[in-house]
């Protein structure tokens, strides 16, 4: 059995040329290193920043007993043995240390994937969730997702077009 994302666009976006959101390659050779393992987390740091103003990344791993659990679908009626409920949660959190040049101020972003074990999703699927989930920073028509940024950390949270 295979993993299918269920959606549909009513039309093509308005938007023309390339979305300015693009991930940031990150040299794991050169500028990080561990500074905590455990078997479902390791803690990264990344060398070249300055000390008064660390940079960390956090890889969780959870098992998940019930996938279903806390959304509005119900589970299949195969799941009565449980095995069908089960999946994982992987959490990617960025912390930092930003600097105005007279004060610091802390930030973080955090990211967490929840995936059934069974159908697994594919790695192009968690791709198509991540895409999708990060086309909801943009205005419909934008290229840049500046707009609707400045509009979310101010509360403003139903995008303009609703």
């Amino acid at each position: 059995m295979s993993f299918t994302i269920g959606y549909t666009n009513t039309a093509t976006s308005p938007a023309t040329g390339a979305r300015s959101l693009v991930p940031e390659p990150l040299n794991f050779g050169a500028d990080w290193r561990v500074v905590r393992e455990l078997p479902t987390e390791v803690v990264l740091t990344n060398i070249n920043a300055p000390v008064g103003q660390p940079e960390r990344l956090r890889i969780a791993f959870t098992d998940i007993a019930d996938v279903f659990k806390g959304t509005d679908v119900e589970a299949p009626l195969s799941s009565v043995n449980g095995s069908v409920n089960k999946g994982c949660s992987v959490l990617v959190q960025m912390t930092g240390v930003g600097s105005d040049g007279t004060a610091l101020y802390p930030y973080s972003a955090h990211l967490v994937l929840k995936v059934p074990y069974g159908p697994a999703p594919t790695a192009a699927n968690v791709i198509t969730m991540l895409q999708r989930l990060l086309g909801s920073l943009y205005a419909t028509s934008a290229t840049s997702p500046s707009t609707r940024l400045d509009s979310l950390i101010r509360g403003a949270l139903a995008p303009v077009e609703l």
